[in-house]
Parts: C-alpha cells; sequence; structure tokens
C-alpha cells in the first residue's frame, strides 16, 4: 500500500480525526513523528491510503480539523 500521513499538533487532534475517519469509512493508523519526519517538529500524524488522502483531507477540513503538513 502507498500511503501518505497526515500530520497534526497533538495526539489529542489526532485520535479524534481517526475516529471521524473510522465512521467515514477510512481507515487509518496512528504515528508518532519525530524531528526528523515534519518540518515543524515532533507531531503525531495519521497514515491513510494514498488514494484516499483527498476525501479524508476534505473531512478534516470540514470538520475544521487542521492539517499540519502531508508528507
Amino acid at each position: 500500500m502507498i500511503y501518505s500521513i497526515m500530520v497534526m499538533s497533538s495526539v489529542t487532534y489526532a485520535l479524534k480525526a481517526q475516529g471521524i475517519l473510522a465512521r467515514e469509512g477510512i481507515g487509518t493508523r496512528l504515528e508518532k513523528l519525530n524531528k526528523s519526519q515534519t518540518l515543524k517538529g515532533c507531531g503525531y500524524g495519521l497514515r491513510v491510503d494514498k488514494s484516499k488522502l483527498p476525501e479524508a483531507a476534505a473531512i478534516m477540513k470540514r470538520e475544521k480539523i487542521r492539517i499540519i503538513e502531508i508528507i
């Protein structure tokens, strides 16, 4: 599977986003990211299938959950 990671500002937002995406039928995996993986330093991210990324990002925007970056 080819995937992307949506970086969130905290584990709280990542877990909230994970629950929302699960209800929408999009599977994710929570990942702790280190400084070398992100532009903004440490954070948490959700691994999502790259083909589902546009839909997942639109859902996050609708739910007002900020995505720091996508890697």
